[in-house]
């Protein structure tokens, strides 16, 4: 990632990393359980939809997008994530219905069934059930 100027990339978590390094990003959102990641890298402008990328690759403005998203990416991937992170959970309209804490073991059994929920595995890359001895293992 570090060599690259632009990246074409799924909405994931990948975005996330690439934006902490700064480049052109174009991202595809390839599962609906994606949108989110989407709609912030887009909506923040730290990155545009790749369904656009042939209007803007060959173009003269192309150099214009890579650099305001750069400095958009920095506004959000900054090293101060934690505190963003914090001011964006709590601005969330269920802030008044929801607490935050530590996980504790005794939420290693629900974590668990989340996580092998069916749903849930099949929008991951590993389509199969978790093993608990190795979900313990994160405990």
């Amino acid at each position: 990632m570090k060599h690259s100027d632009l990246a074409v990339l799924p909405a994931s978590t990948l975005c996330y990393e690439y934006c902490c390094i700064s480049g052109g990003l174009f991202i595809i959102k390839t599962a609906e359980n994606q949108k989110y990641i989407h709609n912030f890298i887009i909506g923040t402008g730290c990155g545009s939809d790749y369904d656009g990328i042939d209007l803007i690759l060959g173009s003269s403005e192309i150099l214009n997008i890579i650099n305001q998203q750069i400095g958009q990416q920095f506004k959000y991937f900054n090293g101060q994530n934690e505190n963003l992170l914090r001011k964006e959970i709590f601005g969330l309209t269920v802030e008044k219905r929801t607490t935050l804490r530590y996980a504790e073991e005794s939420d290693m059994m629900l974590y668990y069934d989340w996580a092998n929920e069916e749903e849930t595995r099949r929008n991951s890359i590993n389509k199969e059930k978790i093993l608990l001895k190795l979900h313990k293992c994160g405990f």
